[in-house]
């Protein structure tokens, strides 16, 4: 009897094992935070680094890289460093985020704070990246330094095309 249950137990652990690494292999297989974001579909973004991460909903758009929460804090896309259409780019942040839930990821020294939180700001239930989504519909350009954000990584799909 004792045979029975080990050898049960054996393959049902290598079954789930095996279904695991498939599921993980073949991309649909996600594992999400406290705040429903799926951090390993985002590897450009140094998790390490965020000193807070919190939700907040969107009440007003400011300008193409900054946005107001209902609880009046002021949030700047980190390393958005110029527009490239901003009227475009602050009609998307519209159109996305009014009135709706944001994942912040925060960015910045606390030693340098000014009353605006720099960020890295996730939306759609936390599948989309704000900051990334802007620059691949060419609506900004960035400067990443590497420390929030992995360069090489936030390029990868740019190189490939070429």
């Amino acid at each position: 009897m004792k045979k029975k249950i080990y050898m049960w137990t054996t393959l049902i652990v290598c079954g789930a094992a095996v279904l695991f690494f498939y599921f993980r292999g073949a991309g649909n297989f996600k594992v999400y935070d406290e705040f429903g974001v799926a951090r390993s579909a985002f590897p450009y973004v140094n998790w390490n680094a965020s000193l807070d991460i919190f939700s907040a909903e969107v009440s007003e758009i400011l300008d193409y890289r900054t946005l107001r929460t209902k609880d009046g804090a002021i949030i700047m896309l980190y390393a958005v460093a110029r527009a490239l259409d901003a009227p475009a780019a602050r009609e998307f942040m519209k159109n996305k985020l009014i009135g709706k839930s944001v994942v912040i990821s925060v960015c910045g020294d606390p030693e340098n704070y000014s009353g605006i939180v720099r960020a890295v700001v996730f939306y759609d239930q936390g599948e989309r990246c704000l900051n990334k989504d802007l620059y691949d519909g060419g609506f900004v350009d960035i400067k990443i330094k590497n420390k929030y954000l992995f360069a090489e990584e936030w390029f990868k799909n740019d190189a490939e095309a070429d």
